[in-house]
């Protein structure tokens, strides 16, 4: 006869977690917990007006059927995080987490945190850091160090991951991973080519690209003028590189000013993608010769836009003055002016004349910042908006808190 339990030692056995008959422990169901919660990459890089996606993944124990909620805490003002894609199985949970920056954002490096929640679970945190960069970094002697802004390409393998738009702001991807946020082709067999525009125009002295996959199929690399013509800067046949690699070409010769860089890929020979992270343009900002040229005689012509009507109608009229400038800096000019005069219509110029000083600077777009100081009046122009303020004219008029206007400077032989 076989011996068995009674039912009611069948319910002590049961409450004590025991199978009946056996020494063995029976595991109660757990609840579900989030044990890790990771972000990929680490660190988010920027450019002010751009924008990075970073990967979530959440694993738990115990099967977990519920909605998942992710947040993001100590974002700066002017950042907002977007989740996407959120897909869940019974231990994970895939998400993107999409950072989108404003030009008004302050740059410099941000500690956030990912937080991952779901019913009946515990939360999960997980830190990253956020780093911001002017969109165009210069130094005061001039020389920018900017990644792109925009991106095209001759394909890509979609328009989200592995985009063009992959390939612009801080390297972002993760090394030798087919990492979608890189560009890559179409094919992994393709002849293409990348594009990628940055806000300021420089004279190239240096590119750095980041590849990380596939390193190298780059056969070409040309920047393009303000007048639309490329000029080569590197060329190479394909062979197999160590992954990831900067490829640094060092730019000479060029002495337009660019803001445009391409890349040609020829990925047949290896029949891989060769994906981009991020490419930087280094150059000088300045145009060459804006500051050796600065010597010399000029006319000053500034017509007056606006003007007090408690004095006179100027429309027409224009200020008239002869510069002399020397460089005093790389950047600096001085020197005196003569004849300040306003000029009317028909050409003809009221007795105001004056003999002072001027000094200023030239922008790194060229353009001329200029203050004229002496007699009873100062004249001060920023980017060619000019006004004449002075409490002894007003005061000798009894009108003008100022009269504005915009200006060219014609260059002329000294007589």
């Amino acid at each position: 006869m076989t011996k068995r339990c009674s039912k009611p030692i069948l319910l002590v056995c049961a409450a004590i977690g025991v199978a009946c008959g056996s020494d063995k422990l029976v595991e109660p169901e757990r609840t579900p917990v989030f044990t890790t919660l990771e972000v990929t990459p680490t660190d988010a890089r920027i450019l002010q007006g751009g924008s990075a996606t970073v990967a979530a993944t959440m694993r738990r124990s115990g099967v977990f059927t519920g909605t998942v909620s992710l947040t993001v805490t100590g974002l700066p003002t002017g950042v907002a995080a977007v989740v996407s894609d959120v897909q869940s199985t019974a231990f994970v949970t895939t998400a993107n987490v999409t950072l989108n920056v404003s030009v008004s954002t302050i740059p410099g490096d941000y500690s956030l945190m990912l937080h991952g929640t779901g019913t009946g679970t515990t939360e999960a945190t997980a830190a990253f850091g956020l780093s911001v960069e002017p969109i165009a970094p210069c130094t005061a002697d001039g020389v920018c160090e900017q990644w792109a802004a925009s991106a095209t390409a001759s394909s890509e393998y979609t328009t989200t991951a592995w985009s063009a738009n992959e390939a612009t702001g801080w390297p972002n991807a993760a090394p030798c991973e087919d990492d979608a946020h890189a560009w890559a082709s179409l094919e992994s067999n393709g002849v293409d080519w990348l594009e990628l525009e940055y806000e300021k125009s420089v004279r190239p002295t240096e590119i750095r690209i980041h590849e990380v996959f596939g390193v190298s199929s780059i056969v070409k690399v040309e920047v393009k003028d303000g007048a639309g013509t490329y000029h080569t800067v590197y060329s190479a046949q394909p062979e197999r590189q160590t992954c990831p690699r900067v490829l640094t070409i060092p730019v000479t010769g060029i002495s337009a000013m660019v803001k445009v860089v391409r890349l040609s890929f020829e990925q047949r020979a290896l029949n891989i993608w060769d994906e981009i992270d991020a490419v930087k343009l280094i150059g000088n900002a300045t145009p060459l010769g804006a500051y050796s040229e600065i010597a010399g005689v000029y006319d000053l012509l500034a017509p007056i836009t606006s003007f007090d009507p408690a004095w006179f109608d100027l429309t027409g009229y224009r200020y008239k003055a002869v510069l002399t400038l020397h460089q005093t800096g790389r950047d600096w000019f001085e020197g005196t002016y003569a004849d300040l005069q306003v000029v009317g219509p028909a050409g003809e110029s009221d007795d105001w004349k004056y003999t002072g000083f001027v000094k200023g600077s030239l922008d790194l777009d060229g353009r001329v910042v200029m203050e004229l100081i002496g007699g009873n009046h100062t004249w001060t122009s920023w980017y060619g908006q000019g006004q004449l303020a002075s409490s002894e004219i007003a005061g000798k008029f009894g009108c003008c808190g100022h009269i504005s206007g915009t200006f060219t400077v014609v260059r002329r032989q000294a007589e």
